[in-house]
């Protein structure tokens, strides 16, 4: 049962819950506090008998003297009482708990504080595409998913921040009003959305902050068309006469290379690093005959760019160089090739004893020939261009050496034993075949 404190038993300054309806805790009897003595001895003097009636001390029995009490150690916890448990004729009045003191509210200023450093956010919201030389080709937006990740992001935060238990935290995203920068302008990676953090205090205030910029990211595309560099200097030659192409001077493999890898090394000068740049060559697109086409160049180059997976392929005209004919000096083809000689022949008699290279003593047979024929080639387009300073060569085609007599053979002395073809390209385009007999050296061993 619960009893209220009389009020004469109530301590001062000490505030005590109201119990209505209660009634006020039975003073203690001497019978009650009889009971719970024990053996010790007690003056009861509940009838307040005269101070003469109490009994007094035997003298002969001394007074026992209590025991000191060791000292308690700092160290060890002291026994707490156990705590009386309430029962009807003992009762016992609960002990109120005191009002915990208020947390104080953080100000505007802190919160200012808070929302600019611990809830700071490095996050972006918005894209700028630009080409390689920064223009912009387009914006693209977030999605709602983005955005709202972004502001999960911000109030994840919350739970690691002591000073905001019992705040609620909410971000909003807004896209700046202004308008978007135009296509083709300079991308200078302007902020295109901001955020509000919105803070409501355990007391119901609401503190809000002002407007703040959310980063943005630019993505330079590479435009393969403003990457490749312009060609310095013109690759192959025409000639052309009258609209008409005459000649194409041929080109060799190693100038073809080396014009591409000059390509590939400016390209990998202006694009990104780890850009794959391959460049092949295309041509010629000319032949003799054709017809002079304004615009159509003798080679294209091929170029392809591979970056992050991306490949960009380009066909670039390279340009040529367009030439005259120029006037080539008459050479009489007839009048040099009856004039060449080859080899020594020694006879005894009518019977042929050696045949050997003039020069070197060397034998001349079936096998050789095929060698000597390649000298005769080179010599002969030598000779037949001596003075020509034009792009329009003599060109020898093949000279092929046939022997017609070998040793132990009878032959009429003087008469050449070597025959002769030859296949010679002219300046002009011309292809002529001549045919004829070598002379040789003869001597008899008589």
């Amino acid at each position: 049962m619960a009893y209220k404190l009389a009020e004469e038993d109530k301590l001062c300054g000490i505030e005590y819950p109201t119990y209505e309806g209660y009634k006020p805790i039975p003073k203690a009897t001497c019978e009650m506090l009889e009971t719970q003595c024990g053996s010790i001895e007690v003056v009861f003097n509940c009838e307040k008998k005269k101070e003469e009636d109490k009994p007094k001390p035997k003298p002969d029995e001394p007074t026992p003297k209590p025991e000191p009490k060791p000292e308690p150690n700092p160290e060890e916890p002291k026994p707490q009482p156990n705590p009386v448990e309430p029962t009807p004729d003992n009762p016992v009045e609960p002990t109120p708990n005191p009002d915990p003191k208020p947390t104080p509210m953080l100000t505007n200023e802190e919160l200012d504080t808070i929302v600019s450093g611990k809830l700071r956010s490095d996050g972006i919201l918005g894209k700028y595409i630009a080409s390689q030389n920064n223009k912009l080709i387009e914006i693209v937006d977030p999605t709602p998913e983005e955005i709202e990740a972004y502001k999960k992001g911000i109030t994840d935060k919350v739970r690691d921040i002591p000073e905001l238990e019992g705040y609620t935290v909410e971000v909003s995203v807004d896209k700046i009003p202004s308008g978007e920068p135009e296509v083709g302008s300079e991308v200078t990676g302007t902020p295109l959305y901001t955020k509000i953090v919105k803070i409501t205090k355990p007391n119901g205030d609401i503190y809000q902050s002002e407007p703040m910029s959310i980063g943005t990211t630019t993505d330079n595309t590479i435009d393969l068309l403003e990457a490749l560099p312009k060609v310095e200097g013109k690759f192959s030659t025409v000639v052309v006469k009258d609209g008409q192409v005459v000649e194409v001077p041929e080109v060799s493999n190693e100038d073809k290379r080396a014009f591409e890898d000059k390509i590939i090394n400016d390209l990998k000068a202006k694009l990104p690093e780890g850009t794959t740049v391959e460049a092949v060559l295309e041509g010629p697109k000319y032949g003799k005959g054709s017809e002079l086409i304004y615009g159509k160049t003798n080679y294209e180059l091929n170029v392809r760019v591979t970056k992050d997976n991306s490949v960009y392929e380009h066909k670039y005209k390279v340009p040529h160089t367009e030439e005259e004919p120029s006037e080539v000096p008459e050479v009489d083809i007839d009048n040099l090739i009856n004039s060449l000689y080859l080899g020594i022949i020694t006879t005894d008699g009518d019977e042929i004893v050696s045949i050997e290279k003039l020069e070197t003593r060397e034998p001349i047979t079936d096998s050789t020939l095929q060698g000597i024929g390649e000298s005769f080639k080179a010599d002969l387009e030598k000779t037949l261009n001596l003075g020509n300073e034009s792009s329009n060569k003599y060109k020898v085609n093949s000279f092929t050496i046939t022997m017609l007599k070998h040793v132990g053979n009878h032959v009429v002395v003087g008469q050449p034993i070597f025959s002769f073809t030859v296949n010679i390209t002219k300046p002009n385009g011309e292809v002529v075949v001549k045919e004829g007999k070598l002379q040789s050296s003869w001597v008899d061993t008589l």
